[in-house]
């Protein structure tokens, strides 16, 4: 079976703005709900909030959906994801707007996802190193301390500012972030999502995550781990720690030693 592209105009007219109602559309025999959401016409996306539930059904097995989002809203979706199945239903926790989704189908091969977790100062050197408001392609995990937060929206989203040290300068900001629970000063965090070098006319650059995903803990999936020149990695009973300055700390950013 060919490839099947749904677009965002396919949904026009469909949903409520303000809190999102179930919209669907089917294209040649494949179907895409979406249970919170409305169509943003003007952009030709469908916009899904936080909570929605994602189904697509295909006649035939689907061996991957490859995703096209509107600017960085990618919520916590990923560009490409194996389904190999006829049917594929996902709970975004971070509102994602879409532009199109395409269908493939037949096998694919389910991908290992590995993420380099890195520090705000990495971070910036990654971001400043991009194009004006340009994106990275893949995924990172920052880790750093909280230094000013703002309260968090209605959706679960939070703004806040991020350094390697607790009380320093937070020249790193995530924007519109899901977290795991609230953040406050002085937590130690992990953001996911693709770093972006955000520019506004006559201001400095901002390098930022936008709509992303942070737990308190480390997320899944965490292959290398990059830390300052101060600290080490070191495994103790099959357990990651930092130590720096003679103490030991957890993943967390709690001191256990």
């Amino acid at each position: 079976m060919a490839d099947v592209v749904i677009s965002g105009s396919d949904f026009a007219g469909q949903g409520t703005s303000s809190t999102g109602s179930e919209v669907s559309a089917t294209v040649d025999g494949v179907t895409f709900t979406c249970d919170k959401a409305y169509s943003d016409d003007a952009h030709n996306t469908l916009r899904c909030y936080k909570n929605g539930v994602i189904t697509i059904t295909a006649p035939e097995k689907i061996g991957k959906l490859v995703f096209q989002f509107y600017s960085t809203y990618t919520g916590d979706l990923d560009t490409e994801v194996a389904v190999n199945a006829n049917e594929w239903t996902y709970t975004l926790t971070s509102q994602a707007r879409i532009e199109q989704v395409t269908v493939v189908f037949g096998d694919a091969p389910v991908p290992v996802v590995t993420l380099d977790t890195v520090s705000v100062a990495e971070a910036v050197e990654i971001g400043m190193a991009l194009d004006d408001n340009a994106k990275t392609t893949k995924d990172y995990v920052v880790a750093g301390y909280v230094v000013k937060a703002y309260d968090p929206k209605e959706d679960g989203s939070q703004t806040w500012f991020m350094a390697d040290e607790a009380g320093a300068f937070g020249e790193f900001e995530a924007y519109f972030c899901t977290p795991d629970e609230a953040v406050a000063e002085n937590d130690f965090v992990y953001v996911k999502g693709k770093i972006q070098k955000y520019v506004k006319e006559g201001k400095d650059p901002q390098i930022e995550i936008s709509n992303g995903t942070a737990t308190h803990g480390a997320p899944q999936g965490i292959e290398n781990i990059v830390l300052t020149e101060d600290a080490q990695k070191v495994i103790v009973d099959g357990v990651v720690y930092i130590v720096r300055d003679g103490k030991m700390f957890n993943l967390t950013g709690a001191q256990v030693r």
